[in-house]
């Protein structure tokens, strides 16, 4: 590997990796199943990042939107990267939360949802107990 060469090619046993620096790289490893494409910059710095593998999946445009799996849970943010976007989706095996910053939270599981509309409107409930509460002009304790 030349400091000053361009491109650059590495393989071992566990993986291949091409960059053409700045532009991109692609990484393979065949015995895990899994590949990388990483463009504009070097991961894991790189602007674009598309990488697969029989459990994980990552989409990634930065920071328009980052898409990322893992098995049964998902997530999708747009202008930002995960709970720093201006919007985000993560679902897990029981719950869900939603954010659209700083007016809109949603988080729903199996012991309970909270619900935020901000300044305007907040509730919470607790599935076991089925205690609700509801706030208006504020949020939970700080409204009306």
């Amino acid at each position: 590997w030349n400091a000053l060469w361009l491109y650059w090619h590495h393989s071992d046993p566990a993986q291949t990796q091409d960059t053409f620096f700045p532009l991109g790289s692609v990484r393979q490893n065949p015995n895990e199943q899994m590949w990388n494409f990483s463009a504009l910059g070097v991961e894991p710095v790189s602007l674009v990042e598309i990488s697969k593998s029989p459990t994980n999946v990552r989409n990634r445009f930065s920071p328009l939107w980052d898409y990322h799996g893992e098995g049964g849970n998902w997530g999708l943010s747009f202008v930002g990267v995960r709970r720093l976007a201006l919007f985000s989706h993560e679902e897990t095996g029981d719950s869900t939360t939603d954010h659209f910053f700083p007016l809109w939270w949603h988080a729903n599981s199996p012991s309970g949802s909270r619900n935020v509309i901000f300044p305007l409107w907040s509730t919470s409930e607790n599935h076991q107990t089925e205690e609700r509460t509801m706030g208006l002009l504020g949020a939970g304790p700080f409204s009306l």
